[in-house]
């Protein structure tokens, strides 16, 4: 249970001691343990000490939360000033889940398996807080929602790395089942990230995401394409332009592709990388 449940408004910690329940009197034998700490999903409502840090003195009609609840669902009426606060909002239930999860990694030290439990932290999408016009997530997919954290903390598999090449959410279970030595089902659509964790792989990988079976998005490195219904297709340059606000399909481009050094557009080398400064 979560507080996407109207009303309820049930907290990440209640659901991360709710959770380690279940595994404590099996803590020191193999145990999997999923918490959906989702107080970052609408509706947002207000966490202390955070949100008197990120705007204190806020006496509005938002002061205690913000979201879908009620007949009307989001408000449209929102000043600036109502904004920011609300964005604070977001902010205090960023930083409560950050709490929480120094919390949970204490909990797991002081029962002596930190250093041989594999812990996964995600999400499946983020939000957006008016940076072009919409509040929430569904309405599109911009960077801002769909490119969203994945971290992985298992030293025995995993060292100490940040990895810039494409992966996506349902490379996940692939990756769990490797570490455990069990062989990835063929129907599986993902991969293990075990490899490229470890520095084998190439450049690039292509991530993909889908809304509502309408619109869909790729992105290789910095370049990002946009296939909405039967629209003309949309091309934006993240390096040049994290907004994704010019369209770059179809315009003149100076570069010529070299096929003898880049090799052909679906895999190419790590001399495509070097040569465009990447």
């Amino acid at each position: 249970a979560n507080h996407i449940e109207k009303g309820l408004g049930l907290k990440g910690g209640e659901i991360m001691e709710h959770g380690f329940s279940f595994v404590a009197p099996k803590k020191d034998q193999p145990w999997f343990l999923y918490l959906g700490l989702i107080d970052t999903h609408v509706t947002w409502r207000a966490k202390q000490p955070w949100l008197d840090r990120y705007d204190g003195g806020y006496k509005g009609r938002f002061a205690a939360e913000f979201g879908d609840d009620g007949p009307t669902g989001f408000a449209k009426d929102l000043n600036e000033h109502e904004k920011d606060h609300i964005r604070a909002l977001y902010d205090s239930n960023v930083s409560y889940q950050d709490d929480l999860l120094g919390q949970m990694v204490e909990r797991l030290k002081g029962w002596g398996v930190w250093d041989q439990t594999m812990l996964v932290i995600t999400a499946d999408h983020g939000d957006e807080l008016w940076e072009d016009g919409r509040v929430g997530h569904g309405g599109s997919e911009r960077e801002i929602l769909i490119h969203v954290p994945l971290l992985v903390r298992y030293p025995a598999l995993f060292p100490a790395a940040r990895i810039t090449e494409g992966t996506e959410g349902i490379d996940i279970m692939p990756t769990v089942a490797d570490a455990l030595g069990i062989p990835a089902d063929p129907e599986w659509q993902g991969m293990s990230l075990v490899g490229l964790a470890n520095g084998t792989g190439g450049y690039p990988l292509l991530s993909v995401v889908s809304q509502y079976e309408n619109a869909h998005g790729g992105r290789i490195g910095h370049w990002k394409l946009k296939l909405i219904g039967t629209q003309t297709p949309r091309l934006y340059d993240l390096a040049r332009d994290p907004g994704e606000r010019d369209d770059v399909w179809g315009k003149p481009s100076d570069v010529e592709w070299k096929k003898a050094q880049w090799g052909n557009a679906a895999a190419v080398t790590s001399r495509f990388a070097a040569d465009l400064g990447e």
